[in-house]
């Protein structure tokens, strides 16, 4: 296709390597039957009636399309089959050094006669998931819903420092600027996979899009700005738009909300934050401890919480029930059950905005300030709910300052949805879109 990729170094000139030179290793790839997947394992025992008819509403819509897919191909007595491969690539770190990370590029497909036969992706979906304390749920291992709404097109999802072939690393959790270079990285070696694989290629007029929701929506908006501050390379992946659902594209405007509201329903964002930014950032932070940034109350747990998150092995739940049955210690009739005061989690000396320790975390988190700095020249589409009490939807308002009405297309949901509901509302919408 004439794309050149991106490997990326500590400056941020776009590199010109070839398709053929980039370095990526093929893990596995495999094959399977979409609608025999979808039926069997793709979501979970257990879901209450109203879930279980949202479910089934989201899997007849997945019929229609299938249908209307094989329809419009021409191939109406065959089954449709998506080709999920792994694979590993070089990129670079939060010390600046080579990493090898992983990925998955996922299109669809049919058997004729026992032969693989591509259908032309549409577009190509570089997705960014959102947050994830278990290595199960990292794209290269799982299922993640966001492939199976995108229709047919080439969707290539990365899993990020920390997950897949890195595990063992620190995840630069908002570190937005890395997450975007990582990203990049993903792009290139995945679609050189692809067309080392396909037979068909592309449909022509195809454009790149960007996507993701919760944590995913702030790496998607990064990859945005990287695409509208390195114009050529954005041409010659013709990217079209970038579509976010509830992103902390401003640290600070999110951090600012926590502490206006003195309580989270999240609370794993902030050891996850704070060890990402101590770890990024050790010129700012170094001369901090966590005792220095989290309460009495938390210390008695934190080597649990700490090998909860190094080991991979626990969910985002999982870890929050640590906090709300350990770590809460005020409660009072202004206190939900999945909710915790501030005051149980930080010390006194990082909840005084004014302190120290409490300015080099805004200093880090300022670094990583999506509104600040660019000047946007594509699309974004921006999902949100009023009732969102994870990421505030100010979020959303502020990006709209820098991107102006026009090229920010605001969506906010007419009922106010929590932030799971509005990511996956954003998620079922995508099938329709």
């Amino acid at each position: 296709m004439g794309i050149t990729g991106c490997g990326c170094d500590d400056s941020s000139d776009v590199r010109s390597y070839k398709l053929s030179d980039l370095s990526y290793s093929v893990v596995s790839d495999k094959t399977y039957n979409l609608i025999e997947f979808i039926n069997n394992h793709l979501f979970s025992d257990g879901a209450t009636p109203e879930e279980q008819e949202q479910n089934q509403a989201l899997i007849d819509n997945f019929e229609k399309y299938i249908n209307k897919l094989k329809s419009d191909k021409g191939v109406e007595g065959v089954e449709v089959y998506f080709r999920k491969v792994v694979y590993n690539y070089l990129s670079v770190d939060q010390y600046n050094k080579p990493v090898t990370l992983s990925s998955m590029v996922w299109w669809l497909g049919y058997f004729d006669n026992g032969e693989w036969c591509d259908f032309s992706p549409e577009n190509i979906d570089l997705v960014e998931h959102y947050t994830i304390t278990f290595n199960g749920d990292a794209p290269s291992i799982g299922f993640p819903m966001e492939p199976f709404v995108l229709g047919n097109d080439l969707v290539i999802m990365p899993d990020y420092i920390g997950y897949g072939a890195s595990v063992d690393m620190v995840h630069p959790y908002m570190n937005h600027d890395l997450n975007a270079i990582n990203s990049i990285d993903a792009l290139t070696s995945g679609y050189a996979i692809f067309e080392s694989l396909t037979k068909r290629g592309m449909e022509d007029g195809w454009k790149l899009n960007v996507m993701g929701a919760s944590q995913g929506a702030g790496n998607a908006m990064a990859v945005h700005k990287y695409m509208d501050t390195h114009k050529e390379f954005a041409e010659q992946w013709h990217f079209g738009y970038t579509s976010c659902c509830a992103g902390p594209f401003s640290p600070v405007v999110t951090m600012d909300e926590y502490y206006t509201s003195g309580k989270s329903l999240y609370p794993v964002v902030f050891p996850l934050t704070i060890k990402a930014m101590c770890d990024s950032y050790p010129e700012i932070m170094g001369r901090y401890s966590e005792n220095d940034i989290f309460s009495e109350r938390y210390l008695q747990y934190k080597e649990q919480i700490d090998e909860m998150i190094a080991s991979k092995l626990y969910k985002t739940s999982q870890i929050n029930e640590v906090f709300y049955n350990n770590i809460r210690v005020t409660v009072d009739e202004r206190l939900a059950d999945n909710e915790i005061y501030l005051c149980d989690i930080l010390s006194p000396e990082m909840l005084d905005k004014e302190s120290d320790v409490a300015n080099a975390l805004y200093r880090c988190l300022e670094l990583n300030d999506l509104t600040q700095g660019w000047k946007p020249l594509h699309s974004v589409y921006l999902y949100y709910s009023a009732g969102d009490m994870v990421v505030p939807y100010q979020n959303s308002i502020e990006l709209v300052n820098i991107f102006g009405i026009g090229l920010a297309n605001l969506h906010p949901y007419s009922k106010e949805l929590s932030h799971q509901e509005a990511c996956a509302a954003w998620m079922v919408g995508l099938l329709i879109r």
